[in-house]
């Protein structure tokens, strides 16, 4: 076992503490790599529920908006239908059948008077039709319901 052997065996270890090296590197990167996936597969999972939420959101939207355009959107067409209907130009005739979906004049008295004695002008534009259909009777302060 001369010199020949040492440099060999000297060779040898550097070898081993390279591969070691390389070994513990491709150990990190591999850690790394799971890491950055589980993070990815962590953002999948998060963008997946916002997307469900934000599905939900626009579903309720859609919804009130449909309840929007047949409730007060529909009421306002038929009181100006019927606003158009009243001009005495004639330049505009109602809606066929706007004047049968809106409730009798007088379908709230006491709102009525109620609105002549404070002065204020005793038509309002609710309780929309469907809600007048049901008996209802109101509308805050604007005079009640009455036409």
């Amino acid at each position: 076992a001369g010199p020949a052997a040492e440099t060999e065996l000297a060779a040898a270890r550097r070898q081993q503490r390279e591969s070691a090296e390389a070994l513990r590197a491709a150990e990190l990167d591999r850690r790394d790599a799971e890491a950055a996936a589980w993070k990815g597969k962590d953002a999948e999972r998060s963008v997946a529920g916002e997307l469900r939420q934000a599905e939900a959101r626009h579903a309720s939207a859609e919804r009130d908006l449909e309840d929007f355009r047949s409730g007060p959107l529909k009421a306002l067409e038929i009181l100006l239908a019927r606003r158009s209907a009243a001009d005495p130009g004639g330049e505009a005739a109602a809606a066929p059948g706007a004047m049968a979906a809106l409730p009798p004049k007088a379908s709230c008295p006491a709102a009525s008077a109620q609105a002549a004695a404070a002065g204020e002008r005793p038509w309002s534009p609710w309780p929309p039709p469907a809600a007048a259909a049901l008996g209802g009777c109101g509308g805050g302060g604007d005079g009640g319901g009455d036409r």
